[in-house]
């Protein structure tokens, strides 16, 4: 899956009910890779990561704790370099929200480099 489709699926997941029915048609069509559906559903919040899962039940979902970046990092590692930059930008994206967005809002945007 391309960075770019992976991007506008997450939206229509997050955006109106109409919306998720489409992202989630879109993710039954296009078929990708399993890591693309496991970093999807771990961007989703509690309630839409449950209707998520529910959706694509051939996925081995992780349990609870063990639904974690450092457990998606040990798959993402032996993924092609897309796959790798997608989830360097997703843990960049999380991180900043998290951490910096209120303290230090002057920052416009922040990069993280893993060692992969």
């Amino acid at each position: 899956m391309k960075k770019e489709d992976f991007k506008n699926i997450q939206a229509l997941l997050n955006g109106a009910p109409d919306d998720y029915e489409i992202a989630i048609s879109n993710i039954k069509n296009m078929k990708p890779h399993e890591i693309f559906i496991l970093l999807l559903g771990k961007e989703l919040v509690t309630g839409k990561r449950s209707e998520f899962i529910k959706e694509f039940p051939e996925i081995n979902w992780p349990e609870g704790k063990d639904f974690t970046y450092k457990a998606l990092y040990k798959t993402c590692k032996n993924m092609p370099p897309e796959v790798q930059e997608l989830f360097t930008d997703l843990i960049s994206k999380t991180i900043y929200k998290s951490f910096l967005s209120e303290t230090f809002e002057f920052v416009e945007t922040l990069k993280i480099k893993i060692k992969w």
